[in-house]
């Protein structure tokens, strides 16, 4: 994300912040991976006002930024966020394309629409609340697919965090270069090359720093490598390195 689309970002978020003070609570619409990193890093250590971001399903990538005063209740996410199913044969099989194209063809736009999850026998999509009826009444195929639309609770959605291929790595430390090494079975050299030539991301934003410590939960992505998860820091190893679980996406 260039500076310029940074800072309309940080403006907007704020007027948000400040109609939550006013009125209790705000959100925004679906906010990019990128996008939200950036409200975290900006808003979630703030004392003036409660931040959080929701995207429907556990682990979504794609999420709208909540702010609500301090004293506020709980918020009404049924009011904020909408998920449809899309029911199909399961011989029919449906893809992640295939909803978006159909949803993005009644004219709507993409900040809008949150993740979708397709199934054996449904896909289903979170979108803002508003727009949960103007699309179930709209869509009966997605391709060539007969479909039932119907607006499902946010209650028991699919965990998208939960198809990460797990795998532990031991390192010397945690540093950026050394968990991108162990993760793609790179040379700490190579690593900090990649790094160092803005090819890797921490957390949605480049990272040039080979020595930044990841937090358990951030997202490190290569340039032509993939993209990973550090699940978890397990512990000590006997020769005094760190064990990790580390997910692959």
């Amino acid at each position: 994300m260039d500076e310029q689309s940074r800072n309309l970002l940080l403006t907007h978020l704020e007027d948000l912040a400040a109609r939550a003070g006013k009125a209790g609570c705000a959100a925004s619409k679906f906010l990019t991976p990128a996008e939200a990193a950036e409200a975290a890093r900006a808003f979630g250590k703030r004392r003036d006002i409660r931040f959080f971001l929701d995207g429907g399903f556990r682990g979504a990538e794609r999420q709208c930024a909540v702010f609500t005063q301090p004293d506020w209740g709980v918020y009404d996410r049924d009011a904020l966020l909408g998920a449809i199913a899309f029911h199909h044969r399961k011989q029919d099989g449906v893809r992640h394309q295939d909803v978006l194209g159909a949803v993005l063809a009644l004219g709507l736009s993409r900040e809008v629409l949150g993740d979708i999850s397709a199934g054996e026998d449904r896909a289903v999509l979170v979108c803002l609340s508003p727009m949960a009826a103007y699309i179930t009444d709209r869509i009966d195929k997605l391709g060539r697919v007969g479909v039932k639309a119907e607006r499902i609770p946010l209650e028991g959605l699919p965990d998208l965090s939960g198809g990460l291929r797990e795998q532990q790595v031991t390192v010397a430390s945690l540093r950026l270069d050394a968990v991108i090494a162990a993760a793609f079975h790179l040379s700490r050299a190579e690593a900090t090359s990649l790094i160092e030539s803005g090819l890797v991301k921490l957390d949605h934003a480049q990272c040039l720093s080979p020595s930044k410590a990841p937090a358990e939960g951030a997202i490190l992505s290569v340039q032509g490598k993939g993209r990973i998860k550090l699940s978890a820091v397990l512990q000590e190893t006997k020769k005094g390195r760190l064990r990790l679980s580390i997910g692959y996406y």
